[in-house]
């Protein structure tokens, strides 16, 4: 598909991963190379700011190191955080 094709296309997309922790689901819409919605869900919602994660990661270049920029600033936890962060790098790409 051309890219101008391409980049006026809703793409949605999901991502989930099973931690020692617990579990994590990450799914979003790809609108013009931008994040245009996510919603996430985690069965560690005491340790994960599930609503800041989906406001902060709303609008935002759909990478994984990008994404993972945005976890690594808001999750205090730091064994979650670097899992997640380290996750999202080698998972997630436009």
């Amino acid at each position: 598909m051309a890219r101008r094709q391409l980049a006026g296309r809703k793409v949605i997309r999901k991502h989930e991963h099973e931690f020692d922790w617990g579990s994590f689901s990450i799914r979003y819409r790809v609108y013009g190379g931008r994040i245009r919605a996510c919603t996430i869900m985690t069965s560690c919602d005491d340790l994960i700011p599930t609503l800041v994660l989906q406001e902060r990661l709303s609008d935002v270049v759909a990478l994984g190191s990008t994404m993972a920029h945005v976890v690594n600033e808001t999750i205090a936890d730091s064994l979650i955080r670097d899992e997640l962060v380290a996750w999202l790098k080698n998972e997630i790409t436009l």
